[in-house]
């Protein structure tokens, strides 16, 4: 066996098992939403299977989620896993990236513990346009997180900073949720848990 031989095999073995695990999380990702047609006050429509095949975002809702009276237009968005972030910039487009460091490092030297913060490294950013959001629309718009990333920030309204955002979160028109905070959400809401108060209340996790 040559080396580019052996290269190929590995190349085709990696890639086998990514498009493996995506399509594995995608399914995940439909059987979760389709569960919520068990709860009473909670319809659920799938209105495009083949966002499941998506890359980036959906510019079309892959579902609607109707609860009582309110309905909830689902897109997804490929956050590439927890070896990525994203970054929303504005309403029309957002970044992915692979993000590697940032974390602290603790280390022992002399009897004396030092800890200090590894540099963030940013590799391969891929630029990802947001669907527009019509305004005289009643569905509000849901982005579900599939692969979720490991963090996920955006600039703020004023664009004088960054924030790390968190499931529920209302970023340019859109809430943003995973798969798990999403149907939590859901059955709560199902249950009149956040009629007349704040619903912003799921930190952003996997």
């Amino acid at each position: 066996m040559t080396l580019i031989e052996f290269s190929l095999i590995v190349i085709a073995i990696v890639i086998t098992v990514k498009v493996f695990l995506f399509v594995k999380r995608r399914l995940s990702l439909l059987f979760a939403i389709l569960k919520l047609r068990k709860i009473d006050t909670v319809d659920v429509q799938i209105t495009n299977f083949l966002a499941l095949l998506s890359k980036k975002v959906t510019k079309k809702p892959f579902a609607k989620v109707k609860v009582r009276d309110t309905v909830y237009a689902v897109r997804l968005f490929n956050g590439k896993g927890h070896s990525h972030a994203a970054h929303m910039v504005n309403s029309r487009y957002a970044t992915v990236f692979l993000k590697t460091g940032g974390a602290v490092k603790v280390r022992t030297l002399a009897r004396r513990v030092i800890a200090a913060r590894e540099a963030a490294r940013v590799y391969f950013p891929r630029t990802v346009f947001l669907p527009e959001i019509e305004d005289d629309t009643e569905e509000i718009p849901i982005l579900l997180f599939s692969p979720t990333p490991r963090e996920l920030t955006y600039v703020t309204a004023e664009r004088t900073s960054i924030k790390a955002a968190f499931t529920g979160d209302e970023i340019f028109g859109s809430r943003v949720f995973t798969k798990t905070t999403f149907a939590n959400f859901i059955d709560r809401d199902s249950r009149g848990f956040f009629d007349g108060i704040h619903t912003d209340i799921y930190k952003y996790d996997k």
